[in-house]
């Protein structure tokens, strides 16, 4: 056992697995963590458990400010409870859940603030989109007017600005998934939590929103937690794949790519790039390997 240094802090593992100039993979140990850097998820032993069946078992993780972290698994691994309990919408069976230092129940200050983005839009089909965009803002007692120009201006980022008056029923699956989106960051979160937002649009369309949320990633400085089941979009999304196992969840495996992000933003087009055909390699094998056990 020895220390290690992990997306910039330090947690106790076995022998790193590979270690090359693009990524390091671990395997998971009980960890350790520096409080010296700002880290605004932790948690601690967390289980859940429905009636005798074990879902997740003693899971201790932290997530780093500003980063893109992609958690997949075979299914019935636990991924969505597992955000789900991230969020707060589902309380564990057992262990601690910490944001920003703080109980999970302390949010709403200026740095505390989350937004979930589910598989479905859910969008209200009575609403036109710049009202379903402004539901949080009008739901926190935000003046109209108000919560309308911030609204706008969230459609502007994600591209819709010209389809405010539009109703759920007149929008593309695709447009109906940039609104929830732009429903979820309108609070202007600093913790974003992506439950396969994707994964029943086409490809061009899910590569299209994938760009999209790295660069708002960028524009807004949100630390991004995305659940998917494809590999491709968890290696060009994250800075970090957490490989779950099952019977029960676990993070077998961390598999860092500290260079995936810089490389997107700086390239013509990661996508046919050797590092992340390389990276998707790592990852598929890693997922291959812990599902057959």
């Amino acid at each position: 056992m020895g220390n290690v240094n992990v997306l910039d802090y330090p947690i106790s593992t076995i022998s790193c697995e590979h270690e090359n100039n693009d990524h390091r993979v671990f395997h998971v140990d009980r960890e350790v963590y520096s409080d010296s850097i700002k880290i605004p998820l932790s948690l601690s032993g967390i289980s859940k458990s429905y009636g005798s069946h074990l879902v997740l078992g003693d899971i201790d993780l932290q997530i780093p400010a500003g980063k893109s972290i992609s958690i997949i698994g075979a299914s019935g691994s636990g991924k969505s409870t597992l955000l789900r309990i991230m969020a707060n919408i589902e309380l564990p069976t057992s262990g601690q859940i910490r944001w920003w230092g703080n109980d999970s129940r302390i949010l709403g200050s200026t740095d505390r603030r989350l937004g979930m983005v589910f598989q479905d839009a859910n969008l209200l089909p009575w609403a036109n989109v710049l009202q379903n965009v402004a539901l949080p803002l009008r739901l926190q007692g935000m003046p109209k007017a108000i919560a309308m120009k911030a609204s706008f201006e969230i459609l502007e980022v994600v591209g819709l600005h010209q389809k405010d008056k539009l109703f759920p029923r007149e929008l593309s699956g695709g447009m109906k998934m940039r609104v929830s989106i732009a429903r979820a960051i309108v609070t202007k979160p600093n913790l974003l939590f992506m439950d396969e937002p994707f994964g029943a649009l086409d490809e061009i369309t899910r590569e299209q929103l994938n760009d999209d949320m790295l660069r708002i990633r960028e524009e807004l400085g949100v630390t991004i937690v995305l659940v998917t089941h494809s590999i491709q979009e968890a290696v060009y999304m994250g800075d970090m794949v957490l490989v779950l196992k099952a019977n029960p969840g676990r993070v077998s495996e961390i598999i860092e790519l500290p260079k995936a992000f810089d490389f997107w933003r700086n390239s013509d087009d990661y996508r046919i790039s050797d590092a992340y055909f390389n990276n998707v390699r790592i990852v598929s094998q890693a997922l291959r390997k812990w599902s057959e056990r």
